[in-house]
C-alpha cells in the first residue's frame, strides 16, 4: 500500500474481473518473515492485511468526501482499495488493471482479497504497502508576515519562471484564486487531478470551487501561492516564480498515488520540453529514512530518468522524542525502545543498520507493567512483525497496535520494542514513531533516551535525490484582516532555525536537510473553498476583490512553507539554465547557500536566490545557452548593504547607470559598462544619507528606475 502522502493518485484501478483469483493459504506468522521463493515478498503492512489482522492505520483516514459538479458520477477514493507498488519479476504485468511507472513497476489498487491473489502470484517479487503521509502546517498553525519570504527583497530579475512546470501534490487547493491567473487574467494551472475522487481523471478544464478536502485551512493555496503566485489586486503576497506554469493534484498522499502524479506530470512537462519541479509539503516517519525504500527508490529513478527535480519539506516534529537509537554488542545489554501510547493507536519501527540481509538480533514487543518488562502480558500476534527487508537488506520490525489493547487498571501500559545481539560487532539500530502514535518514554537506564534527530520525512525529503528544506524565522510579527497585531517574536527569534523544523542527519547518502528557507509566519493565498475556512478567521490578512470576487490571504508556519519558497526559486534558475543537471544544482546550493554552523538543521545553510541564479547563468553559459527563456529587460537586480548588484543575464552592451535624489539631482553613476553573461558589477550605496532615492539604470537599449530608501 502506500503511505499517505497527500496527493491523489493516477487512478489504476484495479478490477476484480480482470484479477484470476488464486487460492492463498495463510501460513504460520513465522513464514511472513521468510515467504517463499515463488511468492513475491509482501512488506509487513501487507503482511497484517494478508492475516487478518485488519487494514493498517494509514488507510482508515476518513474522508469526507463533497458533492463535486466536475466528476458527479465519480465515488471516495477511499472505497476499500489498497494501494499498492509491485515490481515484477519481467516487464510486464498480466492479467491486472495497474500503472506502469518505471522499469518493472507499477501500481494499483486491490481489495484484501484481490491483495492475496497478488501475493500468491509467482510472476511478482516484491509488493509494497503504499502508507499516507500528513501535511506539515505546524501544529500552532502561526505564520510569518514578512513580505521578503515572498516578494524575493533585494532580488528583481527578469526571471519569474517562465516556461517551468511546478506540480504541487497537496490538499486544499481554490484553483481559481487570483493569486494563479496570469497577467490576462488567464489560468496558469495547467491541469487539474483530483485524486480525491476514485475514477477521477487529469483535466485541463479548471473547474470552479475547490477539492472538498476539509481541516487544512487551504494548505495547497497557500504552499502553491508561495512557489508561484502572482500579485492580484496590489497583493504584496505573491510568489518566487510568479509565471510558472502549475499542474494541481489533491492527493490523499499515499505512495502510490505520488509515483503515479510524478509520471503524470513528467510526461506533460517531456511533451512539450519544459524543466519541471514537485513540491511535497508533507511527510510521515514510517520507514527506514535511508531513501532505500521501494517507493523512494522508484521516486528518485522517475526523476534522473526525466529530468525532474523534488522539493521536500523536512517537516515539522522538532523538539519531538519521535527517535530513539542505540548500539547492539553482543553480551551487552539488550537495546530496549519504549513508548507511552499516543492516540487510538501506538506505531513503533526499528530499523538495525546492517546492510547484509542477515539477522544480527532477537527482536520481541513487550510492555512494562509495575517498572517489570513483560513479554507474555499481551498477546501480540500480528500487531508485532518483522523481517529482513528485501529492499534495503536490514533487520526491521514493526509494532502497530490499538491502544485499548494496552488498557489496564485505570491507565494505558507502556509497550516497546526489546532488540538482542547475536554477533559481536557493533550495529547501530535506530526507532521511530510518529505524530499521535506515541512518545519515546525513558523512566530508567534500561530503555533508550528519545530526540528529535534523524526526522528526515518519509514521501518527500528521504527521496534520494530531493532537495529536503528546512525553516527559518525571516519574520514574526503581522498584522491581522481584523486591523490587530500579533508578534511570535519569543516563538520564533529572527533568522534562528524554527524550531518546530526537523532535524538531520540522513541514513542514506546526500546532505539532509539540503536548504533552509523562511519557514515562520509566512503570508500567502489561503483557499475560502476549504470546508473549514472562516472569513472572520484569526490568521487571515488580507482581502481583494477582483471582479466582483473575493480572495483571502493568511499567515502559516511549518516546513511546509519552505520547501514551495525553494520550489520557486528553483524554477528561476531553471528559466535561466533549462538544462540544469540534479549535480549542477547541488553544485550551486554547495556553494551559493548562506553557511551556518548547525549543519544537522540548516544542511548547507540558508539558499540565496541571487547567488543561485548567478551560479545558474556561468552553467548555462557554458552550455552554450546565451540568450534564456525571456526577452525582457536584461540584467537582474540584487540589494544587499553594499549597494545594488547588477547582473547580465546575457551578454549586454552599454550598461549605464544613475543614483538620483527625489529631486532629480545625479549623485552617483556609471556607464559604457559591458558585461558578459552571469558576470556582475557593483552600485554603491554607502556613505548615502538617509533618505530616498532613486536607480537608473539602461541596458541593452531598455531603462528601468528603482526606488530605494537608505536609512
Amino acid at each position: 500500500m502506500s503511505r499517505r502522502s497527500n496527493i491523489a493518485n493516477f487512478n489504476p484501478r484495479h478490477s476484480a474481473p480482470h484479477l484470476v483469483m488464486r487460492l492463498f493459504t495463510l501460513l504460520v506468522a513465522g513464514l511472513f518473515a521468510a515467504t517463499t521463493a515463488a511468492q513475491p515478498v509482501a512488506d509487513l503492512s501487507l503482511q497484517r492485511v494478508l492475516a487478518g489482522a485488519g487494514t493498517p492505520y494509514y488507510y482508515t483516514r476518513a474522508q469526507d468526501v463533497a458533492s463535486t459538479s466536475l466528476f458527479p458520477e465519480s465515488t471516495s477514493a477511499t472505497s476499500g482499495r489498497l494501494g499498492v507498488i509491485v515490481k515484477t519479476k519481467g516487464d510486464a504485468l498480466l492479467g491486472y488493471a495497474a500503472t506502469p511507472i518505471g522499469q518493472n513497476i507499477y501500481t494499483l489498487r486491490v481489495t484484501d482479497e484481490e491483495l492475496r491473489a497478488l501475493a500468491a502470484d509467482t510472476s511478482l517479487c516484491r509488493i509494497a504497502a503504499s502508507p499516507r503521509h500528513r501535511l506539515l502546517t505546524d501544529r500552532t498553525r502561526q505564520a510569518t508576515g514578512t513580505d521578503r519570504v515572498l516578494t524575493g527583497e533585494g532580488l528583481d530579475a527578469p526571471f519569474t519562471g517562465r516556461g517551468v512546470i511546478i506540480g504541487v501534490i497537496d490538499e486544499g487547493f481554490e484553483y481559481r484564486h487570483a493569486a494563479f491567473l496570469d497577467a490576462n487574467a488567464g489560468s496558469r494551472v495547467r491541469y487539474v487531478w483530483n485524486r480525491r475522487i476514485e475514477g477521477s481523471q487529469p483535466t485541463a478544464d479548471i473547474p470552479d470551487g475547490g477539492d472538498g478536502y476539509n481541516n487544512t485551512g487551504g494548505h495547497a493555496t497557500h504552499t502553491a501561492c508561495i512557489a508561484a503566485g502572482r500579485s492580484a489586486g496590489g497583493s504584496n503576497f505573491y510568489g518566487m516564480a510568479p509565471d510558472a506554469e502549475l499542474i494541481f493534484i489533491p492527493s490523499n498522499l499515499d505512495n502510490a498515488e505520488l509515483l503515479e502524479d510524478a509520471a503524470f506530470v513528467s510526461r506533460v512537462a517531456r511533451a512539450e520540453g519544459k524543466p519541471w519541479i514537485l513540491n511535497l509539503s508533507f511527510g510521515s516517519h514510517d520507514g527506514p529514512h535511508d531513501g532505500q525504500d521501494l517507493y523512494s527508490r522508484t521516486m528518485d529513478s522517475l526523476l534522473l530518468a526525466d529530468g525532474g527535480f523534488l522539493v521536500g519539506a523536512m517537516g515539522n516534529e522538532g523538539g519531538n522524542k519521535y527517535h530513539a537509537a542505540a548500539t547492539l554488542c553482543s553480551g551487552e545489554e539488550p537495546a530496549r525502545f519504549l513508548l507511552t501510547p499516543g492516540g487510538s493507536e501506538v506505531m513503533l519501527e526499528v530499523w538495525v543498520q546492517a546492510t547484509d540481509s542477515l539477522r544480527h538480533a532477537v527482536i520481541r514487543p513487550f510492555v512494562l507493567r509495575d517498572g517489570s518488562i513483560d513479554y507474555d502480558g499481551i498477546d501480540f500476534g500480528t500487531a508485532f512483525l518483522e523481517e529482513v527487508n528485501p529492499d534495503n537488506l536490514k533487520q526491521h520490525a514493526s509494532l502497530y497496535m490499538s491502544r485499548g489493547v494496552l488498557y489496564n487498571s485505570g491507565g494505558y501500559l507502556p509497550v516497546g520494542i526489546e532488540v538482542t545481539a547475536t554477533d559481536a560487532a557493533d550495529i547501530p539500530v535506530h526507532a521511530w514513531t510518529d505524530e499521535g502514535f506515541g512518545i519515546f518514554y525513558t523512566p530508567d537506564a534500561r530503555f533508550a533516551a528519545g530526540d528529535d534527530q534523524y526526522l528526515v520525512c518519509e514521501g518527500g525529503a528521504s527521496v534520494p535525490s530531493a532537495i529536503a528544506v528546512g525553516a527559518y524565522t525571516a519574520g514574526n510579527t503581522t498584522e491581522r484582516l481584523n486591523g490587530s497585531s500579533v508578534s511570535f517574536a519569543t516563538r520564533y527569534p529572527l533568522e534562528q532555525i524554527c524550531p518546530f523544523s526537523n532535524s538531520g542527519p540522513y541514513l542514506g547518502s546526500g546532505v539532509k536537510p539540503t536548504v533552509a528557507a523562511p519557514g515562520a509566519v509566512v503570508r500567502a493565498a489561503v483557499s475560502k473553498a476549504a470546508p473549514d475556512f472562516s472569513a472572520r478567521g484569526s490568521a487571515l490578512v488580507e482581502a481583494r476583490t477582483i471582479d466582483g470576487e473575493k480572495y483571502y490571504y493568511g499567515y502559516k508556519s511549518g516546513t511546509s512553507m519552505s520547501a514551495p519558497a525553494v520550489s520557486g526559486i528553483l524554477a528561476l534558475w531553471l528559466e535561466a539554465c533549462p538544462t540544469l543537471s540534479r549535480t549542477q544544482l547541488e553544485d550551486i546550493l554547495r556553494t551559493t547557500s548562506t553557511t551556518e554552523d548547525d549543519a544537522l538543521h540548516w544542511g548547507y545553510g540558508r539558499i540565496d536566490a541571487y547567488a543561485g541564479l548567478k551560479a545558474a547563468l556561468q552553467f548555462a553559459a557554458q552550455s552554450g545557452i546565451e540568450r534564456t527563456q525571456q526577452s525582457d529587460f536584461p540584467v537582474a537586480l540584487h540589494r544587499t548593504a553594499d549597494g545594488w548588484h547588477i547582473l547580465a543575464c546575457r551578454d549586454t552592451d552599454g550598461i549605464r547607470w544613475r543614483i538620483l535624489d527625489t529631486a532629480g539631482r545625479t549623485l552617483r553613476q556609471g556607464t559604457g559598462t559591458t558585461l558578459s553573461q552571469s558576470n556582475d558589477i557593483l552600485v554603491p550605496t554607502t556613505g548615502l544619507p538617509q533618505g530616498i532615492y532613486l536607480l537608473h539604470i539602461v541596458a541593452g537599449g531598455k531603462a528601468k528606475t528603482k526606488r530605494f530608501a537608505v536609512g
